[in-house]
């Protein structure tokens, strides 16, 4: 039977050990941040084969490259096309396309 000091005790542990679980995580926008969003890393994570992908991925890059495709566009592509177990670039390709073009953006 817990008395209330061992069950104040056991409460503050538990909030201590979340509190620092919460500080020590990085928040998955600062890693997006922080990930590297260049041509081989698209096309290997992706699994891209075609040729005609390939240059998909290179004009992707180079429009964010050139600042006319915004980078949060891209990675919401990518960080939602990498969860599906499979046609990762289609899922991408069509996702950047229509998030690209809400904001006016032709991608082709």
């Amino acid at each position: 039977m817990l008395n209330r000091r061992t069950w104040i005790r056991r409460a503050a542990g538990g909030i201590a050990a979340f509190v620092l679980a919460a500080i020590v995580a990085e928040p998955q926008h600062a890693q997006a941040a922080t990930r590297k969003l260049d041509a081989n890393t698209l096309k290997v994570a992706l699994r891209v084969g075609r040729p005609q992908d390939k240059k998909f991925i290179d004009r992707v890059v180079a429009m964010m490259s050139a600042g006319t495709l915004p980078r949060s566009i891209v990675e919401k592509s990518f960080v939602w096309a990498r969860k599906k177990k499979k046609h990762k670039f289609e899922y991408f390709k069509r996702s950047l396309i229509l998030l690209a073009a809400r904001k006016g953006i032709v991608v082709k």
